[in-house]
């Protein structure tokens, strides 16, 4: 059994809570809709922890998944061969859309928000 986070999209709130066990899915739900709005629409996600090493953390490991990059398609870049079409750089995540690289996901610290603004 896992978390399928579409049917708390369709209640079009502004916030929305998800309160569950550990493993269940939710992470991987989100991520795999952020893939595919991308690749689909062309829609960007921003992904929101509270701390910078919080950051650091989240995105050494964020696509590492290898059923994630099996589920949505995902090859990561090698630079020597030229090959692949996900990519990340620093906090931003690039995937390769119509033969141009987009910027799908940036990963943020709740404690740079003042930054942010400007």
């Amino acid at each position: 059994m896992h978390y399928n986070g579409l049917k708390i999209l369709s209640h079009n709130a502004i916030y929305n809570f998800v309160n569950t066990n550990r493993n269940f899915g939710k992470t991987w739900t989100f991520k795999y809709r952020a893939v595919k709005r991308a690749l689909k629409k062309g829609k960007k996600t921003i992904w929101l922890r509270r701390f910078k090493k919080e950051v650091k953390e989240c995105i050494k490991t964020f696509f590492s998944s290898r059923d994630l990059q099996k589920f949505c398609d995902l090859i990561p870049y090698d630079k020597e061969k030229k090959t692949g079409n996900f990519k990340q750089e620093g906090n931003v995540f690039y995937i390769l859309r119509k033969g141009k690289w987009l910027d799908f996901l940036k990963v943020y610290a709740l404690s740079d928000s003042n930054a942010m603004r400007s």
